[in-house]
C-alpha cells in the first residue's frame, strides 16, 4: 500500500498547489498572481492521475462491497444526469463537464477509506497537508508585499489576488483550506494545552486578514463553537475558549481595520455582507439561492434539476444553458439548480449521516489517538463545508474537495473497519459455550 500512500502525498500536492503555478486566466481583464510557470491545461493532469487511480482501485480491489456500492451510485447517478440533460436538450460535454466537478475527489476518496479499513495510518499523509496549509503564510505575505506592482482600478480587487497557492482570485477558498489547519490546530491546544499551537493558529489567520476574506470571521465563530461542543469543559478549559475567542475575533477585526480595509467588523455587518451584492451586478448569497429555487419553478424541473454541468461554467468550453456568473456562482444555489430537491435531499442525508458517524467515533475507546484527531478534524470540517456551500463555489474546488474527501473516506473506513471488529468479537459467554462444547 506504499504506492496508494505515496500517491495521496502527490496528488495534495498537485491540487493544492498546482493552480498557483500555472499561468493565470486574466478573468475580466484583470491580472492575477500566478507564477506563469506552466501552461494553464496542465491542471488536466490532476484529473487524469485521479481517473487512472479509479481504474486501478476498481480492478484491484472490486471486491470490496463499500467500493463496488459507490461506483454503482455514481454510475447511476450520472445515467439519471444523463436522462435529465438530454430532456433539456443539453450538450453531451456538460455531462462530462459535471462529472468533472461533482466526482473528481472520488478516487482519493476510495482510497482513503481502503486504508482506514485496512487499518493503515495515514498520519504522513495529514502532516504533509498541514505542511501545504501552513505553506499559504509565506505565500499570501509574499503576495501582499507584492499586490502594489499589480495595476487595477479596484483596490478591493487588487487583495483579492492574494490567495495563496490556491490561484487566480481564490482568498475565500484559501480561507477555507486554512480552517482544515486551523481546526487541527485548536482542537492540539485544548487537548495539550502548549502555546505553540496556539501562535500557530494566530499565524494562520494572517492570510486572510491579508486578503481581506471577511468570512473567515464568521470560520473562526464555528470552529469556536464547535470546539464547545466537542469537549467537556471545566472551568480552566471555559477560560481557555475565552481567551482563544477574544484574541481571534479582535485581532482578525482589529488588523482588518489598521490595514485600511473598512470599518470594524461586527455582527450587524456581516448581515449586512451577506445579504448585498455580491460583487457589482451580482446577486448576494442569499438572493441567489432564491433565484435557483424560482428557476427550477419556472422550468418545471424542480424534483430532479437541469443536471449536473448545466448551471456551471466548463473547461470544454461548452457553458452549461443556464450558467450565469452574476446569478448562479456559490455551490449552494449552482447545486440546487443542477440536482433539484433530490439532489439537496441526497445531500442532507449524507451530511447528517457522516456527522453521526464522525461523533459517534468520538465516544470510542477502540479507535487511537492519530485517528481520533483524524476523526475529529473532519467533524469540524463538515460545518465549514456546510458554510463554504453558500460562501463560495468549494463544492467544485479540488483545492478543498481533495482533503476534505480524504479526511471522510479515512472516517467511514475507520467506522466500517470498528464496525467489523466489533461483530467478530465473541461475547464471554460464548466463549463458555464454545469451550463447553469443544470439550464434550
Amino acid at each position: 500500500m506504499k504506492f496508494f500512500k505515496n500517491y495521496i502525498i502527490l496528488i495534495l500536492l498537485l491540487a493544492i498547489v498546482m493552480n498557483w503555478v500555472v499561468e493565470g486566466s486574466d478573468m475580466m481583464g484583470k491580472a492575477d498572481m500566478n507564477l506563469g510557470l506552466l501552461p494553464k491545461f496542465s491542471i488536466i493532469v490532476i484529473e487524469g492521475l485521479q481517473v487512472a487511480m479509479l481504474v486501478l482501485i476498481i480492478l484491484i480491489f472490486k471486491e470490496v462491497n463499500f467500493i463496488t456500492a459507490t461506483v454503482i451510485c455514481v454510475a447511476l447517478f450520472c445515467l439519471l444526469q444523463y436522462g435529465v440533460l438530454k430532456a433539456l436538450g443539453a450538450h453531451t460535454s456538460i455531462l462530462i463537464s459535471g462529472i468533472r466537478y461533482y466526482f473528481s475527489f472520488l478516487p482519493l476518496f476510495l482510497l482513503s477509506y481502503l486504508l482506514a479499513f485496512k487499518n493503515i495510518s495515514i498520519k504522513r499523509e495529514f502532516n504533509w497537508l498541514l505542511a501545504l496549509i501552513l505553506l499559504q503564510i509565506p505565500v499570501s505575505i509574499y503576495q501582499y508585499l507584492n499586490a502594489s506592482k499589480i495595476k487595477l482600478n479596484s483596490y478591493q480587487l487588487l487583495f483579492d489576488m492574494i490567495s495563496g497557492t490556491m490561484g487566480g482570485i481564490a482568498p475565500n477558498l484559501m480561507s477555507l483550506v486554512i480552517g482544515l489547519g486551523l481546526l487541527y490546530f485548536l482542537i492540539k491546544l485544548f487537548e495539550k494545552k502548549e502555546y505553540k499551537y496556539l501562535i500557530i493558529s494566530l499565524l494562520l489567520l494572517s492570510p486572510s486578514i491579508l486578503a481581506e476574506a471577511k468570512g473567515m470571521l464568521l470560520i473562526i465563530l464555528i470552529l469556536l463553537a464547535y470546539l464547545a461542543f466537542i469537549f467537556k469543559f471545566n472551568l480552566q478549559r471555559i477560560l481557555v475558549l475565552g481567551v482563544v475567542a477574544i484574541m481571534m475575533i479582535a485581532g482578525f477585526s482589529y488588523t482588518y481595520t489598521l490595514l485600511g480595509y473598512g470599518d470594524t467588523l461586527s455582527a450587524s455587518f456581516l448581515i449586512d455582507y451577506a445579504s448585498s451584492e455580491s460583487g457589482k451586478g451580482r446577486l448576494s448569497r442569499v438572493d441567489s439561492v432564491i433565484y435557483s429555487f424560482s428557476l427550477l419553478s419556472d422550468n418545471n424541473t424542480l424534483p430532479l434539476g437541469m443536471g449536473i454541468g448545466n448551471a456551471n461554467k466548463s473547461p470544454l468550453n461548452h457553458h452549461g444553458q443556464f450558467y450565469d456568473f452574476f446569478t448562479i456562482r456559490h455551490s449552494i444555489d449552482i447545486f440546487i439548480t443542477e440536482t433539484g430537491l433530490l439532489g439537496i435531499t441526497f445531500l442532507s442525508f449524507v451530511l447528517i449521516k457522516m456527522i453521526t458517524i464522525a461523533h459517534s467515533l468520538t465516544k470510542e475507546d477502540i479507535i487511537n489517538e492519530d485517528e481520533l484527531i483524524i476523526v475529529r478534524v473532519f467533524l469540524g470540517s463538515i460545518f465549514m463545508f456546510i458554510f463554504g456551500l453558500f460562501w463560495v463555489d468549494v463544492l467544485f474546488r479540488i483545492q478543498f474537495m481533495y482533503p476534505f474527501g480524504m479526511l471522510a473516506g479515512y472516517v467511514l473506513g475507520i467506522y466500517h473497519r470498528t464496525k467489523q471488529e466489533h461483530k467478530f468479537i465473541p461475547s464471554k459467554a460464548s466463549l463458555v459455550k464454545y469451550q463447553t462444547s469443544m470439550i464434550k
